[in-house]
């Protein structure tokens, strides 16, 4: 019922030519993010100038380079479309074709290289998303944090290209937007910033390409199920799209009200909770894990769960280790062999004085015998 209604709220707002905003996907963080999040933005030197959020950006740049050029170096001669293992390897204009393009849903995975390592920074974006989906489930003010949270999540600088980038398109210069977006896709790829893209839709949807815009809208989805903006605009997209069937569908996945209400306007402030918005809290938080286990187990695969060659030679220890446990385990089986070649002695021996004192004692027999004959 929830979701029927929902529907028919959305096509009474498409009706209005100007009902349309872009705001869930260009929602300009604000200069100071409240509650949570404005720990996590001070610690990173966000007020400060951000000095200190750009040097861990710098490092993490040089990390991911110094990763990207031992994984080629290690995969010379092999299959070259391998030779860097990150999505930054696609031409972003291919990049773009490639998401856009509907015959790659079901296969997006297996056409874009694997992604960039998992750094610790990244990893404490993820825990503090984390932490803000849980919160999704008492207040609304999440939501916001979390779109702060989205938009920031390469430092100051590239969250300044991106408010750019928000500013051209306001002002109407889409293309401006459009390659401003573009430079930043290429520059960060998809896997751990899904913003550009999520802003490249907005774009997409104000210059009416709308089955672009709706597959970029995928994209995001693809990489971040839970992205609240997101699952808001694709229902809009759809409808444009004049598939109701698939508006629908969507409408049921977005963020629940957090009272229980009737579906039309005005909305209740004040109620009982909304059980929906636990399930669908519990489900994100769920899907948010697995793709945090997921980044950490590739990461370990592809960056640490071999020895690199040039790490393992005798200079380093590597193959006088090896060798050392070599000879340290023939020796262990040498004894075991030694000991068990002087157990078999003993025994055969004390078989033979066994055999040897039996056969004395027949003969003493025999000879008692005859004398006694």
């Amino acid at each position: 019922m929830r979701s029927s209604s929902a529907f028919f709220v959305l096509v009474a707002m498409l009706g209005h030519p100007h009902s349309f905003t872009t705001n869930a996907f260009l929602a300009k963080p604000r200069q100071r993010p409240s509650g949570s999040t404005s720990l996590f933005y001070e610690s990173q030197g966000y007020n400060n100038g951000g000095d200190s959020f750009d040097d861990v950006e710098r490092a993490r740049k040089q990390l991911e380079g110094i990763f990207s050029e031992s994984d080629s170096a290690n995969k010379s001669g092999t299959d070259n479309n391998n030779d860097n293992n990150n999505d930054k390897a696609i031409p972003v204009k291919k990049l773009i074709a490639l998401l856009t393009n509907p015959a790659n849903n079901d296969k997006l995975e297996s056409m874009l290289p694997p992604p960039p390592p998992l750094t610790s920074a990244e990893r404490d974006r993820r825990m503090m998303e984390l932490k803000l989906l849980e919160q999704l489930a008492s207040c609304d003010d999440a939501t916001r944090e979390l779109l702060d949270l989205w938009a920031a999540e390469k430092g100051l600088e590239a969250l300044e290209r991106l408010e750019q980038a928000e500013e051209f398109l306001t002002a109407g210069q889409v293309i401006a937007s459009e390659q401003m977006l573009l430079r930043l896709i290429d520059e960060f790829g998809v896997y751990h910033w899904v913003e550009p893209l999520n802003r490249l839709a907005s774009v997409y949807f104000t210059q009416g390409r709308f089955q672009e815009s709706y597959q970029l809208c995928l994209a995001v989805l693809k990489f971040k199920p839970w992205h609240v903006g997101t699952l808001e605009i694709i229902v809009e997209v759809a409808m444009r799209l004049g598939d109701r069937d698939k508006a629908r569908e969507w409408a049921t996945r977005g963020l629940p009200k957090l009272i229980s209400s009737t579906s039309f306007p005005p909305f209740a402030e004040t109620g009982p909770a909304n059980p929906q918005r636990a399930v669908w809290v519990h489900e994100a938080i769920q899907k948010a894990q697995e793709a945090l286990s997921h980044l950490e187990y590739q990461t370990k695969r592809d960056f640490f769960g071999n020895p690199e060659a040039r790490y393992d030679g005798e200079a380093y220890g590597g193959s006088r280790m090896k060798q050392e446990k070599t000879k340290k385990n023939a020796a262990e089986q040498s004894n075991n062999n030694k000991e068990e070649t002087e157990s078999d002695i003993i025994a055969t021996k004390t078989s033979l004085m066994k055999s040897f004192n039996a056969a004395e004692d027949d003969e003493e027999s025999e000879d008692f015998g005859d004398a006694w004959q």
